[in-house]
């Protein structure tokens, strides 16, 4: 038997519950709360990593507006609603790893349709741009559907970043499209966050921490947006610095669920 809270999730779920000031017990009971709320509104099954990340979500929208630490019906129902939509876009590839973005958007305004539409925008306009369709760029253009640009500009954005790190011989792949989505958000030049990006890249591997290409290059985004965004002034950009963080925090936190859920499954064949 594995408990939800081991492996990587661990330590992502601590920095976000110390962030909104929550116990443990608190995630676990609303976790366990939200999934009867999930089969209420027949949306699938998740893993509990994954049931975990978007309880997390709930709650701090929750707790933002103003009210308990308890994720209640109308935020699940919205959500619901925004995946459905999702899922009528995009019904091969919509799944419980959907919910967590789901949920991140249902705290914008606009309704259910308006939002799906706008990803699905999003993610018509990467393709444009010959980007392979699938799961992995739903996730972007869920993302990149909450950039204060248009969908040309911000995908416009999100592909000079990422042609500006495979002219600078990175070998980018589809896991990579969500780093770039959120480094999208960070109002610089492409060049400088490239620059700056390999730069960090290049300092976290000469720790020697044993990482490998995706995790240096994991570290060296979130270090670069850090730089970069803490160097805001003005209201819009701190608001974007906001949204970015938790935009961060869901693309850490799925990352590491999908640790767990690897390291479980082959834990449990091996048993």
């Amino acid at each position: 038997m594995f408990s939800p809270m081991q492996n990587a999730m661990r330590y992502v779920y601590a920095a976000h519950l110390m962030a909104i000031e929550l116990s443990p017990e608190r995630i676990l009971k609303e976790s366990e709360r939200l999934k009867q709320m999930l089969k209420a509104e027949k949306l699938p099954r998740s893993t509990s990593a994954y049931n975990i990340v978007t309880a997390l979500v709930l709650l701090e929208q929750s707790l933002e507006a103003g009210g308990s630490a308890r994720i209640s019906r109308d935020q699940v129902a919205r959500m619901a609603q925004i995946y459905r939509a999702f899922k009528e876009d995009h019904p091969w590839i919509t799944g419980g790893d959907d919910l967590a973005p789901a949920a991140l958007l249902a705290g914008e305004p606009g309704a259910p349709r308006a939002i799906a539409s706008r990803v699905e925008s999003v993610y018509q306009e990467l393709r444009s741009f010959k980007y392979g369709r699938g799961n992995a760029l739903q996730t972007a253009a869920q993302l990149l559907s909450l950039h204060p640009q248009a969908a040309s500009g911000a995908v416009r954005q999100f592909d000079a970043i990422y042609q500006g790190f495979r002219g600078r011989g990175l070998w980018m792949m589809e896991c990579d499209y969500d780093e770039v989505a959120a480094l999208s958000f960070v109002s610089a030049t492409p060049t400088t966050i490239v620059d700056r990006t390999l730069d960090r890249r290049e300092a976290v591997r000469a720790r020697r921490w044993g990482l490998g290409k995706n995790e240096t290059f994991s570290v060296a985004s979130s270090l670069t947006m850090l730089e970069l965004l803490g160097q805001a002034a003005s209201h819009e950009e701190l608001a974007a610095f906001s949204m970015i963080v938790r935009i961060q925090a869901v693309i850490q936190a799925q990352a590491a669920a999908t640790v767990a859920a690897s390291s479980g499954g082959a834990a449990a064949a091996a048993s």
